[in-house]
């Protein structure tokens, strides 16, 4: 390949440095409120306290030594960069994140109402009941089966299989895909 022109490079830098330098990311979030988490993070030049926002946009206020350590607030955004935004607290609205209530997601995530408790205690009935049902059918056909082992024959059963097996089992005891898994389990065992 051809060497380009050391003129046709500068020109073609200074074109995407002049791009790069042309917008602000965060000019929307100029003169509105933001809820801000602040950990113990200091900015570089140690004036500035740091925050993030929900998506996660770094949030700069004045420095107050220890105040806002583990708390959430709102932020009024008084000036926006390349890189962060600059605001100033509203006092008010500081509270320790321990003792916060939890974001929407997380309770609707975690605490279920009592109907689909209800609901899910119904399901979980019903598929004991079908679960018993198959194993009374399997306990039928046992005695065929044993006279198959008997005769010589052995079973086949890959090694892949056994290490589905196995993490199929972990999952349940971590409480995931729990149905589909069991439900995959039966199909192995029975076939």
């Amino acid at each position: 390949m051809k060497r380009i022109s050391t003129n046709i490079v500068k020109n073609r830098s200074r074109r995407c440095t002049d791009l790069f330098l042309s917008y602000e990311p965060f000019s929307h979030l100029l003169n509105t409120q933001q809820k801000v988490w602040f950990g113990t993070e200091v900015s570089e030049d140690g004036n500035h306290s740091v925050g993030h926002s929900k998506s996660y946009v770094k949030v700069l206020v004045p420095r107050d030594e220890g105040l806002l350590a583990g708390k959430i607030g709102i932020v009024e955004i008084t000036s926006t960069s390349k890189f962060h935004v600059t605001g100033t607290i509203i006092p008010s609205t500081l509270q320790d994140i321990l003792t916060s209530p939890l974001p929407p997601l997380v309770n609707h995530c975690n605490l279920k109402s009592t109907k689909r408790k209800n609901e899910v205690e119904k399901e979980n009935d019903e598929e004991e009941e079908e679960k018993e049902t198959k194993l009374h059918e399997n306990t039928s056909k046992q005695p065929q089966e044993m006279n198959e082992k008997e005769s010589g024959r052995k079973e086949e059963f890959p090694i892949s299989s056994l290490l589905i097996l196995l993490l199929g089992m972990s999952l349940i005891a971590f409480g995931i895909y729990q149905k589909e898994i069991e439900s995959w389990i039966e199909s192995v065992i029975i076939n």
